[in-house]
C-alpha cells in the first residue's frame, strides 16, 4: 500500500462555495454522534448495489471528543486517526477518471458516503491503494470539517488548531454525514477556513494527509510524462450526445442542468426550495437576486460586478421579519465574500488556470439537477411527504427527527423534517417509509443550512395517497 500525504497547495482556493453542511451534531466534550462504523447502505443516487456489511472494508472509528490528551493511544483502525504529515512518497502518481459523475467517497467502500463527483478526463493524485479502491489526495471542490472549539481565528479565514489530536473529518457535498475522520492536527496546525456553519464547525481546505477514495475501475493510472489533459477532437454544436460513457455507479447524465460558463450559481432548485413554504416579499426578492447573480457568474471574471449583489444579501441577513429569508441571505453573503477572497487571491497569484475554471464547472453539473417544482401541501395540511429516519438526528443528544423528502425527485431531495410534540402519542414505524401529511403546532428553519430547510413540529401524521 503506497502511504503517501501531500501538503495542501494552492488548488485549495478553487473550493467551490456551495452550501453550508447540514445538520451536523455538537463535538468536543460530548460523545460523537456520528464516529459509528457505517452500517450497509440502501442503493443511492448513482445506481451503487449496497454491499453486506460483512464484506466491507469500512473503518471502526471510536466514539470520542475531537480533542484528545497527549497521551499515547492506539490509534483507530483504518484512516481515521491519522497524524497528518508532510511526508511525500515519491511513488505516488496519476490517474485520469474514465467515465462521468463518479463518486469520490469517504472511504475504501460503497457503503462510505460519497464526498464529491469527478467526470471523464478529470485527474487525481494517487497517493494509496485499498483492494479495489485508490485513496487520492482531496480533489478540487471537496472539502474538511472541524469543530470551531478547537480552532482560534481572527479573520476568519487563517486558523490555528488549539487542541492535541483534532479530528478533521470528511465533508460532503451529497450528504449529512460525517462520521469519517481523515487525520488528526496537532496544537499549532495551521488551516485555511472556507465557511463557517450555525452549528459548530468550520469548513475547511483538507490540511495533509487527508485521502478521500475512487474504486479502481473508474481510474486509469497515466504514465510517467504522460500530458493530464488528452487531445480531444473539436465537435461540431449540434446537439449530438456526448460520445463519453457513463458509469454504472454514477449519477446519470439525463438529470444535470447545464454547466455554468465559469463559477457557482444558484439552481432553480434552490429556488423552488426558498418559496416551498411561502412565497414572502423577501423570499421573492431572493428569487430574483439568485436570477442576477447567475447572470454575474456567466461573465468574465475580470467583468463580474458582485459588490452590488453582496450589499443586497447583506441588508435581507440583518432583517428579523423572515428568519427563511435571513438564514439563506447569511448563507449567500457568506458566500460572495469568500467568492470575492477567491478572486482576489488568483488574479495576485495568477493562478486562475483554465483548469481550476473547468474542474469548477464540471462538478456544478454534476449538482444542479433539472428537478420538477416542489408541489404545495394539500389543504388542512402543512408539509407533506414520505417520512424517513435521519441518521443525523438519530442519537440520544437532541430532539429526535426525521426526514420528510419529496419522493418524485431523484435522488430524493429531503425538503423539511418532522419533530413529535410532546403530546402526540403514535406508532412512528406504522409511518416510516409511507407517503404522510404533517400537520404542525410550529414551524422553524433548520440551523446550519445555506438553504434553509423547515422543521415540523408535528401536532399529527396521516397517511396519504402520493
Amino acid at each position: 500500500m503506497i502511504t503517501a500525504r501531500l501538503r495542501g497547495g494552492i488548488w485549495g482556493c478553487a473550493v467551490l462555495f456551495l452550501g453550508g453542511a447540514a445538520g451536523f451534531g455538537q463535538e468536543g466534550s460530548k460523545v460523537d454522534p456520528g464516529s459509528a462504523t457505517p452500517a450497509a447502505r440502501p442503493a443511492d443516487a448513482a445506481g451503487e448495489k449496497p454491499v453486506p456489511s460483512s464484506q466491507e472494508s469500512a473503518p471502526s472509528t471510536p466514539n470520542s471528543p475531537d480533542s484528545r490528551s497527549n497521551s499515547v493511544s492506539s490509534a483507530p483502525s483504518g484512516e481515521a486517526g491519522k497524524e497528518a504529515t508532510d511526508v511525500v512518497d515519491p511513488s505516488q502518481r496519476r490517474g485520469r477518471i474514465t467515465a462521468d459523475a463518479v463518486y469520490v467517497r469517504s472511504g475504501a467502500s460503497q457503503n462510505h458516503y460519497p464526498v464529491t463527483k469527478l467526470n471523464a478526463g478529470d485527474v487525481v493524485v494517487i497517493v494509496e491503494e485499498q483492494e479495489e479502491w485508490y485513496g487520492v489526495e482531496p480533489p478540487k471542490g471537496a472539502f474538511s470539517l472541524v469543530s470551531q472549539e478547537y480552532v482560534d481565528t481572527t479573520d476568519g479565514v487563517h486558523g490555528v488548531i488549539n487542541g492535541n489530536r483534532v479530528n478533521v473529518r470528511a465533508g460532503s457535498h451529497f450528504s449529512d454525514d460525517r462520521y469519517q475522520v481523515q487525520v488528526q492536527l496537532s496544537r499549532g496546525a495551521e488551516i485555511s477556513i472556507l465557511a463557517k456553519t450555525d452549528d459548530g464547525y468550520y469548513r475547511i481546505v483538507p490540511p495533509p494527509g487527508a485521502v478521500m477514495y475512487v474504486s479502481r475501475k473508474f481510474v486509469t493510472p497515466l504514465r510517467p510524462g504522460e500530458p493530464e489533459t488528452p487531445t480531444v477532437t473539436p465537435q461540431p454544436l449540434t446537439g449530438a450526445a456526448p460520445t463519453g460513457k457513463t458509469a454504472p455507479d454514477a449519477a446519470a447524465p439525463a438529470n444535470l442542468a447545464p454547466a455554468p460558463a465559469t463559477a457557482p450559481a444558484p439552481s432553480s432548485g434552490d429556488d423552488a426550495m426558498l418559496l416551498a413554504s411561502g412565497a414572502t416579499p423577501l423570499r421573492q426578492k431572493l428569487v430574483e437576486l439568485n436570477a442576477a447573480l447567475k447572470r454575474e457568474m456567466s461573465q468574465p471574471l475580470a467583468v463580474r460586478e458582485l459588490d452590488g449583489l453582496l450589499e443586497e444579501y447583506r441588508l435581507i441577513a440583518a432583517q428579523d421579519e423572515d428568519a427563511f429569508a435571513k438564514q439563506y441571505a447569511a448563507a449567500r453573503a457568506a458566500q460572495l465574500e469568500y467568492q470575492t477572497r477567491l478572486s482576489a487571491s488568483a488574479a495576485n497569484l495568477h493562478v486562475l488556470s483554465s483548469e481550476i475554471e473547468r474542474g469548477r464547472s464540471e462538478f456544478l453539473a454534476a449538482r444542479q439537477r433539472t428537478a420538477p417544482p416542489l408541489t404545495p401541501p394539500r389543504q388542512g395540511f402543512d408539509a407533506e411527504g414520505e417520512l424517513r429516519t435521519s441518521a443525523v438526528y438519530s442519537s440520544a443528544v437532541g430532539p429526535k427527527r426525521y426526514r420528510l423528502v419529496a419522493p418524485n425527485l431523484t435522488p430524493a431531495r429531503t425538503i423539511g423534517y418532522v419533530e413529535l410534540s410532546a403530546n402526540l402519542s403514535l406508532d412512528i414505524d406504522r409511518y416510516l417509509g409511507r407517503y404522510v401529511g404533517i400537520k404542525a403546532l410550529r414551524t422553524r428553519p433548520a440551523e446550519g443550512m445555506v438553504n434553509p430547510v423547515p422543521v415540523y413540529t408535528a401536532s399529527s401524521i396521516e397517511l396519504l395517497e402520493p
